[in-house]
């Protein structure tokens, strides 16, 4: 689920996952349970991050055959948000003694070229303008709800910019050893949070089925 690459020193790409379905979504666990992590600010991003989008056709024989597909908990949409951690060169400080200090400033960024969202979307026989348009309402609310995750990712990591590490000890290397913990601390909690809030807006909104619970339409495929 995670992939490590170096760019500008250290660095890590974190992942979240989510496959939805019209009853039911799965999120794919990346990190350990969140610890604690600084209060973030909940301020809204101004527009859905453009991501790479794939839509599916699948067929079946008719509209009761796509529904009963999507009731079984089959994956009818899939959300894979990406970001990147990167960090300074360490400063290190002699406080005195065989004290020494380690700092070093994280930023974490949303990747929307590196970030995805794969949809299927239903089609049988002779479909009727109602059915199509069936289809359309569906598709597009499913694309909304996963769009949210995108979004949502976005607006937690768009506070963490130059966000201050720091680490001590009996000596530099130890004091720089230190700041190695503080910034594995750092990346496995932030996307642990990101997690748990992905986690929350999927109990939400039921998936993406009660997606008005979150000023969205409910993801709803109706046969005529």
């Amino acid at each position: 689920m995670k992939r490590h690459l170096e760019v500008n020193g250290e660095t890590m790409i974190s992942r979240s996952q989510t496959r939805c379905a019209a009853t039911a979504c799965a999120f794919v666990v990346v990190t350990a349970a969140v610890t604690a992590l600084p209060s973030v600010a909940r301020a809204q991003t101004t527009q859905v991050p453009s991501v790479k989008i794939t839509r599916q056709t699948k067929s079946f024989a008719n509209c009761k055959a796509a529904g009963k597909f999507l009731d079984s908990g089959a994956e009818a949409g899939h959300a894979s948000a990406m970001w990147i951690h990167t960090f300074t060169k360490p400063t290190v400080t002699d406080t005195g003694g065989d004290f020494w200090k380690a700092t070093a400033k994280a930023t974490s960024t949303y990747l929307p070229k590196k970030s995805s969202i794969r949809l299927v979307v239903p089609s049988w026989p002779h479909m009727s303008s109602a059915d199509k348009a069936s289809i359309k309402h569906f598709e597009n609310a499913l694309l909304a709800h996963e769009e949210g995750h995108q979004k949502l990712a976005q607006d937690i990591l768009v506070h963490f910019t130059n966000y201050p590490l720091a680490g001590a000890g009996q000596g530099s290397q130890a004091a720089v050893a230190d700041l190695d913990k503080e910034e594995a601390k750092y990346k496995k909690n932030l996307d642990a949070y990101i997690q748990e809030r992905e986690d929350a807006y999927d109990a939400k909104t039921d998936h993406g089925r009660h997606q008005s619970a979150d000023g969205g339409v409910d993801v709803v495929l109706t046969c005529h």
